[in-house]
């Protein structure tokens, strides 16, 4: 997940409708909430990852004899 997710879900919500306040259908909600859960899901996946390259390296500096 990256820059490409944000790329497509952007391009989603050019295709759906501009959403009433409060949503009204699925549609609606989707287009309401699409780039919140996208940009989430992103910005988590940037944190574990760098999370884990700490971790391993930590790790290697750790079991070296």
């Amino acid at each position: 997940m990256g820059v490409g997710a944000i790329f497509v879900s952007t391009l989603a919500l050019s295709e759906l409708r501009t959403p009433h306040n409060p949503p009204q259908g699925q549609e609606e909600f989707l287009a309401t909430t699409l780039q919140i859960i996208v940009s989430f899901i992103v910005l988590c996946s940037i944190i574990i990852r760098g999370c884990v390259l700490e971790v391993l390296q930590l790790t290697e500096m750790l079991t070296r004899d």
